[in-house]
This record gives C-alpha cells, structure tokens and sequence, in this order.
C-alpha cells in the first residue's frame, strides 16, 4: 500500500493507493505524525488534481478510486455520491431517493459517513433538510471550509429578503419601522426571521444563563444580552444613524466595552457573539454575518448546531481574519468548550444540548 501526507488548506489528508487507484482519502487526525511521502504516480496525480481544486481550478476529479470494504449498499451510496455536481448540496432523504430506498435515510446517512474517499468522492455535499450541515467524519468545520470553496448553498429554503422599495436601508430606517416583525439589516438588505425551534431556545437559554452566573459570580465589567437587543455595527467608522447598515439581533452577545453601551442597544462590535443554528437563518449565520463579524472586529464567534451537538468557536486574528475554527462535536467526545472572552467558564455540551 503506497501512502502519502498531503498538506491540504483544510488539514494533512493521508491519501492511500494499491498502486493501480486511491483507495483512501482521510483527515489525519494526528499532523505531528504527518511525514509520509510517496512518489506513486496514481497518489502524484490526487496530488496535482488536489492543489488544483484547491486553487478553485478544478471542479472534478478524474483519478481512477477503489473505494475499499463496504457493503454493496455502501458501495452504491458512494458511487452515488459522485454525481452531486460541484457547488451544489443535497439533503440525506434525497440521496435515499437517487439509491432508490426512500426510507433508508439513516442507512445512507451511515454509508455517508463511512466514505473512505473523502472530497473525491463528496460526501461533504450532503446536508441535513433543514438546512444544517449534518455529521462529517472530518469535522463541520472542514466540511463548512469545503462547501465555501465550492460555494455551495448551505440552506434549502430561500433567504427571506425584503426589498422594501428601496435598494439600501439604514439603521434611521429601522427606527421608523413599529410593527411587531423581527427583523435585521445586513449590508443595507433587511432579512425578516422568525421565532426559534425548541431546541434553538434550549441551547440559547443555557450558555446565557451559565455566562451570566459567572458574570455575576466574579463581578465581572462585561454585560451579556439574549436577542431581542439591537447591535449596530458601523463600518469604517460612520456612526450617524443614516450612515449605519448593519442592525443584527445576535442570540447572544458579550460587551466587556461598556462605552459601547446605550439605551438603543450596542453600538460597535460585541467581544463574544454566539449564533445558534435554525433552517431560516443558517445561510445568513454562516454567510453574511461571519463576514460581518469578522470585518466588524467580533473577538469571538459561535455557531452552535442544535440538531448536530456540534459547535464551531471562530477566533478574530492579528491580520484582521477569523482563524479555520475549531470544532467540538459531542459524537466525537467533546466534552467542555472553553469561552475564551469570560476567561475561566467553560460550556458543557451535554447540557448544551440536552433534551
């Protein structure tokens, strides 16, 4: 067996072959080990291909694959998987649907996940019906890295933008609006969203009452606050009601600035932001606001997936960018995630998450 270390944007992929075809492309969990080389000509040829897809230069692979094991339901879901175009996602029941067993979604989900090929044979392109990302042996966090190279829809039902008439809003706009819609203006755009699922609420209710009892318990300067609490997020430096475009309503947020405080709101960026995932906000979460949050200089950033017991932390670096994230995942023995801006509280995921 000929294997090979690749060093890839999203990690070290081991790529393994028989000589004659790639057998295996996995995340190697452990990089400190990652000194493999191999002058095979099949893995030299995933190689190129690889740097190229990369480079957003390619859109396919054209390597012959010996996918190896599997059960021959296994082995259909995985040649199945190859015909999902680039850029494009499907849910779990509509893979069932193309291996004709419409009511194998868990079994297809299973067979997904047991993909030994990972990105040649795109697995990641498969996500949940709501909307969320599903499961990935490699992490959502890679699997979120991929689906934006491919620029990949990430939501099946269509963002709910309001035109209003009028081609850019201001948070003055904002201001005069005094119906009962919930509503945030991102980039000038006004996105309606509606009340949370169950799940979303639990998950929101529990990190903000064990922040604000260690606020509270060390008499901390920092301020919590749970949506609904306007923040708004001026962009080069135009705080004029008129001049300001962005208005979010984050699930939490965490002002440790109490300068930034007033009795509209917030007005700058929060130093902890956590969104918690819904169908009807998922694109805008991990799209739009990421690029906000980021540009706006959000110190720390939240995606927590009810549906998945999965949350990606986002830190903001020195060159103005968030980090690749780091992924705790409760099916991979995520215990604890560490709140970096409350130094020393710590979210337990089995309560996060619980029922």
């Amino acid at each position: 067996m000929n294997v090979h270390h690749y060093k890839s944007p999203v990690g070290i992929l081991e790529i393994k072959s028989d000589g004659k075809a790639v057998t295996d492309v996995n995340l190697l969990k452990n990089e400190s080990v990652a000194k493999i080389a191999s002058t095979n000509p099949v893995i030299m040829e995933a190689c190129k291909q690889f740097d190229e897809y990369f480079a957003g230069e390619r859109q396919t692979f054209d390597l012959p694959l010996s996918p190896k094991g599997g059960t021959p339901f296994q082995q259909m879901v995985w040649k199945q998987l190859q015909e999902i175009p680039y850029g494009e996602t499907i849910s779990y029941s509509q893979l069932a649907q193309a291996v004709n067993n419409p009511k194998a979604c868990r079994a297809v989900g299973s067979a997904n996940g047991k993909n030994p090929i990972s990105i040649i044979i795109p697995c990641h392109r498969v996500i949940a019906s709501d909307g969320t990302l599903g499961g990935y042996a490699g992490g959502l966090n890679m699997k979120r890295q991929l689906l934006s190279l491919e620029k990949s829809p990430v939501l099946t039902v269509k963002e709910p933008a309001v035109a209003y008439g009028k081609k850019r809003y201001s948070y003055a706009d904002y201001l005069t609006w005094t119906d009962d819609k919930m509503r945030e203006i991102i980039n000038g755009i006004v996105y309606l969203f509606s009340a949370p699922f169950r799940n979303h609420a639990h998950s929101t209710a529990n990190f903000f009452g064990n922040a604000w009892s260690f606020i509270n318990r060390r008499k901390g300067k920092c301020k919590i606050y749970t949506a609904p609490f306007d923040v708004r997020l001026p962009i080069d430096g135009e705080t004029a009601d008129d001049k300001i475009y962005n208005v979010v309503q984050p699930d939490i947020c965490v002002i440790c600035d109490l300068s930034k405080l007033d009795e509209r709101g917030c007005i700058g960026a929060p130093d902890l932001v956590v969104e918690v995932i819904s169908p009807s906000t998922s694109k805008r979460d991990l799209d739009q606001k990421f690029s906000l949050y980021e540009k706006a200089g959000v110190n720390e950033y939240w995606v927590v997936y009810p549906n998945d017991g999965a949350v990606i932390v986002f830190l903001h670096q020195p060159d103005g960018k968030y980090d690749e994230g780091t992924t705790y995942e409760l099916i991979n023995g995520a215990k604890k995630v560490p709140v970096k801006t409350l130094e020393g509280l710590e979210i337990d995921l089995d309560e996060l998450f619980a029922d």
